[in-house]
């Protein structure tokens, strides 16, 4: 059977990973399917690496955890987070890269691969990648890495529905991080190469 739609968010701690998941399962539900949310634990404390794994299936019965070939989406919120995971996932997993590099813990700063060579080497692998910086710095990256998504429309989910439920739950500063994310991806014209992500997955199943 084909499985769920599997999108994997990778950061660092305290970046938020673990609310953006939240936000895409909450409009899941609204959306009427049946998401997951697996939390990777360990070091998700700031500066430790932090995974959360979230599915969406159209039926209950499907378990949390996935092989990597199950991951359809990559969700990093700092570079050096998405080499690590997109070393356990197929070439054909579409890549989102959002934010600027944050040092993880063990990591000194003279031993950090230059952002530039990161993006050239995850692009050469995944031929469906997509590297953005917001504007604003001092925010944390999640809600705008949950705006891009939505505007990529690689969730299957209602564009409208996720900003209600950023909106919800998340208030008027993460509505702005939301459509900041969305205006940004949608300026770039990336959409039709991203909108078949959902067509792969298993809703109705």
């Amino acid at each position: 059977m084909t499985p769920p739609l599997g999108i994997r968010i990778a950061g660092v701690g305290g970046q938020g990973a673990s609310r953006a998941a939240g936000v895409l399962a909450a409009a899941a539900l609204q959306s009427g399917l049946f998401p997951t949310v697996l939390e990777g634990r360990g070091l998700a404390v700031r500066g430790g690496a932090v995974n959360v794994l979230v599915r969406l299936a159209g039926k209950t019965g499907h378990a949390p955890r996935c092989a990597p070939g199950d991951v359809h989406v990559i969700v990093a919120l700092e570079p050096m987070e998405a080499v690590r995971a997109a070393m356990w996932h197929r070439p054909d997993t579409a890549l989102l890269v959002v934010g600027t590099p944050v040092l993880p813990a063990g990591v000194f700063h003279d031993r950090y691969p230059v952002p530039a060579a990161i993006a050239s080497c995850l692009q050469q692998r995944h031929s469906r990648s997509l590297f953005v910086v917001p504007a604003d710095c001092r925010r944390p990256p999640n809600l705008f890495a949950v705006g891009a998504l939505a505007c990529l429309g690689a969730t299957g989910l209602d564009r409208m529905v996720i900003r209600m439920t950023v909106e919800r739950e998340m208030g008027p500063d993460g509505l702005a991080d939301f459509d900041a994310g969305w205006r940004d991806v949608a300026a770039l014209g990336k959409q039709d190469a991203w909108r078949s992500i959902a067509e792969q997955s298993a809703f109705g199943c």
